[in-house]
């Protein structure tokens, strides 16, 4: 597995994934997550990413708390998705792409970790977070279809 050929996905797309309604949002969520699941795409999420997923899904959306672990514990162990970790000095380097670009420190972190793990393309809903030198952002959402 080559890192061009390595997706990271925001905590905006896995919770389309597993909302609990119906919707085309949803459904192109979860076709990203199956062909990971597959084998046909390679994924990956950072610590930060799964932790949100947590919050978002239990505290705003009231999934059960051992469903969404569950979950998480899926892509835990899946090997098509890479795991990444921010460290301390992942965080100074967000703080620079924080002052550079402007966008929110929480997606500096996101974007400081996939670099430092040579990971160069996002699938997320929030491009313009995430338009800085070296990453590629894809809204699987658009009109335009994802690669």
């Amino acid at each position: 597995m080559t890192e061009d050929k390595v997706f990271f996905i925001d905590t905006n797309v896995l919770i389309y994934a597993f909302e609990k309604e119906a919707s085309e949002k949803k459904e192109i969520a979860r076709s990203i997550i199956d062909e990971c699941f597959d084998g046909k795409n390679f994924l990956a999420v950072s610590n930060q990413i799964l932790a949100e997923f947590f919050f978002i899904v239990t505290e705003k959306l009231k999934v059960d708390k051992d469903e969404a672990k569950e979950v998480m514990e899926k892509i835990i162990e899946r090997e098509t998705i890479t795991k990444t970790r921010y460290t301390e000095e992942t965080t100074l380097s967000a703080i620079d792409i924080q002052k550079e670009s402007k966008m929110p420190f929480w997606d500096a972190l996101i974007a400081a970790t996939m670099l430092e793990n040579n990971i160069r393309t996002i699938y997320t809903e929030n491009t313009k977070d995430f338009s800085i030198a070296g990453i590629t952002a894809i809204n699987p959402f658009s009109s335009k279809k994802r690669s």
